[in-house]
């Protein structure tokens, strides 16, 4: 069960005015880029058998690589987020941490969902406004889509973020396009969603995305991912 959290900040929830949206798509490289971070030097937590991401990473191929991303059941991490969504758009910074099927996911940022708390697991889900009230189930879910514009892929965001195709997305195993070296997605489509990897960058969790961008129909999201931690 997803234990209640704490109220957030205050709510921010009105659309950008369109000089406002013209000035963020603008910007949206410059944020991205802010702010970025050394990567954490925690060890990294595997199932039982797998290798551990930081010692194949330089010594073997993509299949075992992506064993190895998949088997890192709880992780963390903090950056920015920008999306556009419909022609309006928001940033905000963002912290998300996954431990043994369970997630949370913070946004605190000045336009659009203003500071907003999800937390989900394979059978629920929970949504917590700025002022403390929580919303659950179906509720919970149709407020994200309001104050995001779209539906997000909570399910699968975890592993499209650490660079491998989600085992989630039903009937739809992904394709992917590796880079140069063989070791890592280059892009990945699955379930109606299209992923550019731009740039990785090392820690003792393995060579994990630094920026990528994700894109279906009229959404785009931008991450620039600042550090890779346990939860």
């Amino acid at each position: 069960m997803i234990q209640r959290g704490s109220a957030l900040l205050a709510l921010a929830p009105s659309a950008p005015s369109a000089p406002v949206l013209a000035l963020l798509l603008a910007l949206l490289p410059a944020l991205m880029l802010a702010g970025c971070a050394t990567l954490s030097q925690n060890p990294v937590a595997v199932r039982s058998g797998a290798a551990p991401l930081s010692t194949i990473d330089a010594a073997v191929g993509w299949p075992a690589r992506r064993a190895a991303v998949l088997a890192q059941q709880n992780f963390a991490l903090q950056g920015r987020v920008a999306i556009v969504a419909a022609q309006e758009g928001f940033s905000a910074g963002l912290r998300w941490s996954q431990r043994a099927g369970a997630g949370e996911m913070q946004l605190n940022g000045p336009l659009g969902v203003g500071a907003l708390r999800v937390q989900f697991d394979e059978s629920s889900l929970q949504v917590t406004d700025a002022r403390g009230a929580i919303l659950s189930g179906a509720a919970a879910r149709a407020e994200l889509e309001r104050r995001l514009g779209f539906e997000l892929p909570l399910a699968q965001l975890g592993c499209w973020a650490r660079g491998v195709a989600s085992p989630t997305a039903a009937g739809d195993p992904g394709t992917e396009k590796l880079d140069a070296a063989g070791q890592r997605l280059a892009t990945l489509d699955q379930d109606g969603w299209h992923m550019d990897y731009s740039a990785y960058a090392a820690s003792s969790l393995g060579v994990l995305p630094q920026k990528l961008e994700l894109r279906r129909a009229d959404v785009r999201i931008r991450l620039a991912i600042q550090k890779w931690e346990l939860p």
